[in-house]
């Protein structure tokens, strides 16, 4: 969201009130954009810098979306198991490819806030070394991506030259994308077309007789209410 949303007359009406009148709102970028924001930054990264300080054993995610302008943004989360957004990477004219997502990945690992937490078993590696044998050695050990062919020619190239010891897909956009491959054989696409036909009867039917039953009146026995008029014999 663009923080000019909240520098508004309206918005900053609400803030004083709100507020009691000592605040009308984060304001604008200019606001933003100076010493507050490096201020800010600095105590976040301390804070974080801690945690990853303090952590034996590091995991990163790395995942790529569409910001509001249409423009990709790649997201790095280093988990200690706490997971924290330490990097937003815009590529902007440049076109991503695995190498280039591997450079600004690196450098994410060895700047602030993570400060060379990372460190490379290449060397290891061509060694004769395996990962089994550098595991109680390495603090950062995995990445996990999501699953455009980009994403998987990442972390093939971070295995290979010794950044991570491990490197998978997302689990949860792999469960995703079955129905999309399934859907490619013909006797899967038919059981997935009669699946979603009946959930979508069913779907309907159930709100069709919600609907009825909620609009009956509801119906008076002629029974109803005997039980108080009885006469208990002593």
């Amino acid at each position: 969201m663009a923080l000019s949303t909240f520098d508004t007359p309206g918005w900053r009406a609400i803030f004083l009130t709100m507020s009691g009148g000592l605040f009308d709102g984060p304001g604008g970028r200019r606001a933003f954009g100076g010493p507050l924001l490096s201020e800010a930054l600095a105590i976040v990264d301390a804070r974080v810098s801690g945690f990853t300080q303090a952590a034996s054993v590091l995991s990163v995610s790395m995942d790529g979306m569409t910001d509001v302008n249409g423009g990709g943004v790649y997201n790095l989360i280093v988990y200690t198991p706490t997971p924290l957004l330490v990097a937003a990477h815009r590529l902007g004219r440049e076109e991503a490819s695995a190498d280039l997502l591997l450079a600004r990945l690196g450098a994410a690992l060895q700047g602030p806030p993570l400060n060379d937490v990372a460190s490379s078993s290449g060397t290891g590696l061509q060694g004769g070394a395996t990962p089994q044998t550098l595991f109680s050695s390495r603090r950062l050990l995995s990445l996990v991506t999501d699953s455009p062919s980009t994403m998987a020619a990442l972390r093939t190239r971070a295995v290979d030259v010794g950044t991570f010891l491990y490197a998978f897909g997302c689990a949860a956009q792999a469960v995703h994308l079955v129905p999309y491959d399934a859907a490619r054989v013909a006797v899967c696409a038919l059981a997935l077309l009669t699946a979603l036909t009946i959930v979508s009867k069913t779907c309907l039917l159930a709100t069709f007789l919600d609907t009825v039953y909620s609009s009956q009146k509801p119906l008076v026995k002629r029974w109803d209410g005997q039980g108080s008029r009885q006469r208990v014999n002593p």
